[in-house]
């Protein structure tokens, strides 16, 4: 795996991670396009580290070859905003419990949990979810002797990750018959590994899963 760390020529600068790494935009990649609407409040960064830039070029280029387009949903977050989807699966864990004890009807209880986030006026938690499904998400901040500290296992604090959606044909690949595969195949021969429970999420450098 490349862990060169050296910005790319002819790119631009975007700001570091929470841990002070260098991050490099993406908007200059064609083929790859950033989403720009958020529904945490805070806006999205459009890039990642140097080596995962270098691949996601490589990436571009294959799209462009083979007529494929991509959509990174998110790439790298602030620790604000990895703290929002940190304590929004928090709360999401909580209410199913309370609410949906004992009920096995799993849409029945993402319903129960959307109407709780109405009552209450949680109206970004319900975008970033409408589906009503607690995903997981790394705890930001770990304490190490005595002190919290950024976590340097949250991969999207690290820009190291990317949420990352592949359009053939104007069609989503994951929700094209036997088609997820293909997704899969073409991330990790780009040196990305997918997290098995999210078929979105893309990590490079990671031995995980």
């Amino acid at each position: 795996v490349e862990r060169e760390s050296t910005i790319p020529t002819n790119t631009e600068k975007q700001g570091t991670t929470p841990f002070g790494e260098p991050l490099v935009s993406l908007t200059d990649l064609p083929r790859i396009e950033c989403e720009k609407s958020s529904c945490t409040g805070y806006e999205k960064q459009c890039a990642v580290k140097p080596n995962v830039y270098n691949q996601l070029k490589k990436l571009s280029n294959y799209l462009e070859k083979h007529g494929y387009r991509a959509e990174i949903t998110s790439s790298t977050r602030t620790l604000e905003m990895q703290k929002f989807f940190f304590d929004m699966n928090q709360y999401c864990n909580q209410v199913k419990e309370n609410r949906c004890s004992g009920d096995k009807d799993k849409r029945a209880c993402r319903k129960k949990y959307r109407q709780v986030l109405r009552e209450t006026g949680q109206n970004n938690r319900l975008a970033c979810r409408p589906g009503g499904s607690c995903e997981p998400a790394c705890d930001p901040l770990v304490e190490i002797n005595g002190e919290e500290k950024p976590n340097d296992q949250c991969r999207h604090m690290r820009g190291d990750a990317v949420d990352i959606r592949i359009y053939a044909k104007g069609k989503r690949l994951s929700r094209m018959e036997n088609m997820l595969d293909v997704k899969r195949r073409t991330m990790c021969e780009f040196g990305f590994v997918n997290f098995y429970e999210e078929h979105w999420h893309y990590e490079y450098g990671s031995a995980k899963w």
